[in-house]
């Protein structure tokens, strides 16, 4: 769960920001017109299970699931939105002297 405490994506998950810094409200302008000047948690869960594909040079990992979008100050935690996504993310594997990096 990530939350406003977090110290890289806190201040991302706000609904409304200021010319110098970028929020959540940039990028989805309703969250920042129906709850303006929220603070919001994240809970991100699977919808299936990982696949993890390594090779000699190459470590793959798929994942889906859905980002779950919560009031910060709601003690009941309303859910207010919900995003699916699906990534990809490739980890290059070498070698130095001996050892993998």
């Amino acid at each position: 769960m990530l939350v406003k405490n977090s110290p890289l994506f806190g201040p991302l998950l706000r609904t409304s920001c200021d010319l110098d810094n970028i929020c959540l409200g940039d990028t989805i302008p309703e969250a920042s017109e129906i709850y303006p000047n929220e603070q919001l948690e994240l809970k991100i869960l699977p919808t299936e299970a990982p696949i993890l594909n390594v090779t000699e040079d190459l470590a793959t990992l798929s994942l889906s699931g859905v980002g779950i979008f919560f009031l910060a100050r709601d003690p009941f935690g309303q859910q207010i939105a919900q995003i699916p996504f699906f990534t990809i993310i490739e980890l290059n594997i070498g070698m130095e002297n001996g050892k993998k990096f």
